[in-house]
């Protein structure tokens, strides 16, 4: 049997149809799927010759432009995204820098690891799933047609993995973590909360900081003190104190 293929989606890499497969083939010139059978293997997995019975025509078709016939034998269109749109959609591919989403557009749209939740995510897989329905937003549509798209604030069933825990720091705390990002204005901190903290320029040192990389480096490990958790979810960092800052240089 032929696997099924989802509209838009290229196959799965080995999908392989055969003389006399009844499918659904894409014409570019209406949007809109067709009855065909596969007449002849042009070059298998890639190229196939389709015969339209409905019109008495034959025409060459790419694999990506080919799904299986569920029986209905209905024709349908894509829809034309549009910017700032909510669409609800399925994941279709799970990457280590993201995940793509099938929404009903010509082509799968892509979630940045950065637009899959509110909380840092290390590893897409741990949050979502292959087959998995997700709500998405279309935040951009790039020179070259590709679909950006951010599921945050979307999606409230999504639950953050175990070892990120749910909670929030405690103001006036202390707690050890690494610097994983730095900006001109300072440096991002994550331990072990849902959200990483922010270490302003002005908190690095008691003396005046012009460039934050004159103080960390992405992957020392800091002990920080929590200044202040605003109701967004912002967490304020300090160096400043006893104990404070850089305890191990990255390697």
């Amino acid at each position: 049997d032929v696997p099924d293929v989802t509209a838009g989606t290229p196959p799965a890499e080995g999908v392989k149809y055969k003389v006399g497969d009844r499918v659904l083939s894409f014409f570019s010139e209406d949007e809109l799927w067709y009855n065909a059978e596969i007449k002849e293997v042009i070059e298998e997995g890639k190229t196939y010759l389709m015969y339209y019975s409905d019109y008495g025509n034959e025409e060459e078709r790419d694999i990506s432009q080919i799904k299986v016939d569920d029986g209905t034998g209905e024709t349908w269109q894509f829809i034309e995204p549009q910017i700032g749109e909510i669409y609800d959609g399925e994941v279709v591919g799970v990457r280590p820098f993201g995940v793509f989403v099938n929404f009903g557009a010509e082509r799968d749209g892509m979630v940045h690891i950065s637009q899959i939740a509110p909380w840092r995510i290390e590893n897409p897989g741990d949050v979502v799933n292959v087959g998995q329905p997700v709500r998405v937003k279309l935040i951009d549509i790039r020179d070259d047609g590709k679909l950006q798209l951010t599921m945050k604030g979307l999606n409230p069933d999504l639950k953050a993995p175990e070892h990120i825990g749910g909670s929030m720091p405690d103001e006036g705390e202390v707690y050890e973590g690494k610097v994983v990002s730095i900006r001109p204005f300072g440096a991002f901190v994550s331990f072990g909360f849902s959200r990483d903290g922010l270490v302003h320029v002005s908190q690095m040192a008691d003396y005046h900081v012009s460039d934050p990389e004159d103080v960390v480096a992405v992957g020392d490990k800091v002990k920080i003190k929590v200044q202040s958790v605003e109701q967004s979810g912002r967490i304020a960092l300090t160096f400043k104190g006893e104990g404070l800052g850089v305890f191990e240089e990255a390697a």
